[in-house]
Formats: structure tokens, C-alpha cells, sequence
């Protein structure tokens, strides 16, 4: 039927399954009643890097484009999903609507005191404290710039150190501090590995959090990867964090300081001997060749579907499981669904009314530029969730 797919490129796009559509959405309601808003960084932290059952960045995206500010997903087959306001914030599906606004100007305060503690200086603080000290040199990389909620980004530094030892291949560490999982549509990551098979080096990413797919993708190319999943904040911010983090319930904030008192330190030193090995360079500088055809290295054309065709034309093994998640991956971030949402009106009722004309029997369609009625009465886009990279 329509309703279960929606073809947008030239890959036949499978709809997600209403069971783990209902499993997503009732995830993140039971978050969201404990903490009432969360921005979607807090929100990604709570279902997706913490507890059981932990939900990948682009699953969870593509249920919140499905769910959110939707009062009766798949015809009330599925839980209703949070609201969504303009603030770039979810807010507790069972609150009224006249009450969602309300907590989030309560919430959002918090929310603009942490990010900005958040430590712009951060991968030069572990660039400078973890680089093995075999003449090491730092050079600064391109930052990223992470969107919070609305109006509220952090920009993330990034540095590579390269350390020339005294016999062998040399190395390069790059050192990222983004807020954002670090995904392979990232252009850096290609630009980074441009620079390690000009330079015939090897290859260590140091990232606060990287999905299972690209950790594949890293070992088929013998790329090794030290994860440290904190988000950092400088020393003397630290203690005034505490309070804040509770209340927005957001990340695991620690210090580079903190993190030499963690497995980090160890997990760092044993990825930058074993990396450097000629086999290392010379799939890396395979898979950078490949990639340049592609566009990847000037960033123009990465998207998911791509980076899925790159990964098939590469002479490298992918076990059938990791084909599968990559897949998966490129579905959910291409795919922008038919829905219909929830809008906002000023009034002084409590059950908002859904402004589709047609009956709820129907079959969705897809509008032609996919825009639909957002929360609070904004139009946008379906896809505007705010992770970038997905």
C-alpha cells in the first residue's frame, strides 16, 4: 500500500514496521514522562547511549519525523508521539498542549546554561593531555557545528596530532568533541583519511560516539577507534554542572582531566601502536580512491544511498549483518514519510484538531515538496529533526 512505502531514490525504501515503530515511540514516552522536555541530544542520550535495548540516531529520527506532534500514528495504531515545539524541544505526549509550551519555557533556561559550558577548546585539551609523545604535533581540523534546539548550536572543535616515531608507519589521531555521533557522512572523516593515505599514515579516530555500522566499516579498513561517550566541559565548569544535568536531563559530563582517571587513557595508547602496519594504508588509501570518485572528499554528494554504493564497490569483505544496518541506515535517513500532525492552535481547548481535510480512514499521501503542519502552528518540513549527518 502507499501507507507502507514511499519510494525517493532509486533503492526501493521499505517503510519502518509498525512494531518497532510502536516500540521506538513508547520508548521515548516513557522517557519523557520522567523528565517532561528534553531537547533531542538529552532525548538521544536517554534511549540511545544509556540503559537495555539501546535505539540507533537514525531509528530514532526516523520515528520522531513519524511521531512527533502526530496524535494518532498509522491510524491509531501506533502510541501517540511527543510534541514538538518551535524551540526545538519534546515535551511529554500526555501534557496538554496549553502546558507543553509552558514547560519549556521553564526547562529551556537549563538547557542554554549547559550547552554553554560545553568546552569549545575540548579536542585540543585531548590532543594536548593524550597524544602519545612520540614527536607529536598538533594541527588544528575542521569543527562541526551541532544544533541543540532551536536557536542553540555548539561548536565543536577538531584537531589531529601526527606523531612521527622512530622507525615504522607514521600516525595520525584525529581528536573530535562533537555533541553529534560521529557518522560516516561525515566529510571530515573522509578529509581526514585523504590526509592519512597522502601522507601514508595511519589512522586513529578518537570520537565521543560512533554506531555499530561505521565501527564496521573502521575494522574492515583496519582504522582503529577510541570512543569516550562523555560529553567534556572544562575543570572549572565542571562542579556547576552537576545541578544542571540532573534538572535538563542531559548527558555524562566529565572533564579531559577526569578522563585520564578512565580506561580511555590505556584504550588510546594500545589503538596507536597497533594501527601503524603497511595493510593499514594501503586500504585506507583504497577506500580514499574509491571515495573520490564518489564526491565524498569535497562533501557534496554523501548521503546514505551513496555511501551504500561506495561501500558495495569496495574489494573489501562486509559481513551480511553490517550490509543489512548500513541499509537500514540509508532507508531511514533518505526516507521522509507521508504524515499527518497535530497544530497548535491559540485556544482555550485542550484537544487540538487535526487540520487534514480528509477523512482518517484514508491512506496518507505524500505532499509533492513534503512540507506539513508542525506543532504550534509552524509549517516545515517533514525532516526536520534536528541531528545533522544522518
Amino acid at each position: 500500500s502507499s501507507a507502507g512505502f514511499y519510494q525517493r531514490t532509486s533503492i526501493p525504501l521499505s517503510d519502518l514496521p509498525a512494531t518497532e515503530l510502536e516500540r521506538v515511540t513508547a520508548r521515548v514516552n516513557r522517557t519523557l514522562s520522567r523528565f517532561e522536555a528534553l531537547a533531542h541530544h538529552a532525548l538521544l542520550y536517554r534511549v540511545g547511549e544509556v540503559g537495555q535495548n539501546r535505539i540507533e540516531p537514525h531509528l530514532l529520527a526516523r520515528t520522531l519525523r513519524e511521531v512527533a506532534n502526530n496524535r494518532r500514528p498509522r491510524h491509531g495504531q501506533c502510541p501517540a508521539g511527543p510534541w514538538y515545539t518551535p524551540d526545538g524541544m519534546y515535551v511529554d505526549h500526555e501534557l496538554p498542549q496549553d502546558e507543553a509550551q509552558d514547560v519549556v519555557v521553564t526547562k529551556l533556561p537549563k538547557l542554554v546554561s549547559i550547552v554553554g559550558l560545553l568546552n569549545p577548546r575540548a579536542s585540543l585539551e585531548l590532543a594536548d593531555r593524550f597524544a602519545p609523545e612520540r614527536h607529536a604535533t598538533i594541527q588544528q581540523f575542521e569543527p562541526k557545528i551541532a544544533d541543540i534546539a532551536a536557536d542553540l548550536a555548539v561548536d565543536a572543535s577538531s584537531h589531529i596530532t601526527s606523531i612521527e616515531p622512530a622507525k615504522g608507519i607514521p600516525i595520525k589521531i584525529w581528536f573530535t568533541a562533537d555533541a553529534d555521533w560521529l557518522y560516516p557522512s561525515d566529510p571530515r572523516l573522509w578529509r581526514f583519511l585523504q590526509e592519512c593515505s597522502v601522507t601514508k599514515s595511519g589512522a586513529v579516530v578518537v570520537a565521543r560516539k560512533v554506531p555499530l555500522m561505521l565501527l564496521a566499516l573502521f575494522k574492515a579498513l583496519e582504522i582503529r577507534v577510541v570512543q569516550y561517550y562523555a560529553y567534556l566541559v572544562s575543570d572549572e565548569d565542571f562542579h556547576a554542572t552537576e545541578a544542571l544535568k540532573t534538572e535538563s536531563g542531559w548527558a555524562t559530563l566529565t572533564t579531559t582531566s577526569r578522563l585520564a582517571e578512565t580506561p580511555f587513557v590505556t584504550q588510546l595508547r594500545n589503538a596507536s601502536k597497533a594501527v601503524a602496519t603497511a595493510s593499514t594504508v594501503s586500504r585506507v588509501t583504497e577506500a580514499v580512491r574509491t571515495a573520490q570518485e564518489f564526491g565524498f572528499v569535497t562533501g557534496e554528494t554523501i548521503t546514505p544511498v551513496r555511501l551504500l554504493e561506495w561501500w558495495d564497490s569496495i574489494p573489501l569483505d562486509c559481513p551480511r549483518p553490517t550490509r543489512i544496518e548500513i541499509q537500514r541506515w540509508a532507508d531511514w535517513s533518505e526516507y521522509h514519510p507521508p504524515s499527518r500532525r497535530i497544530a497548535f492552535e491559540p485556544s482555550s481547548h485542550d484537544t487540538p484538531s487535526l487540520r487534514d481535510e480528509s477523512s482518517n480512514d484514508e491512506e496518507p499521501t505524500a505532499d509533492p515538496d513534503h512540507r506539513t503542519q508542525d506543532g504550534f502552528g509552524r509549517a516545515t518540513t517533514v525532516a526536520r529533526v534536528p541531528i545533522r549527518g544522518y
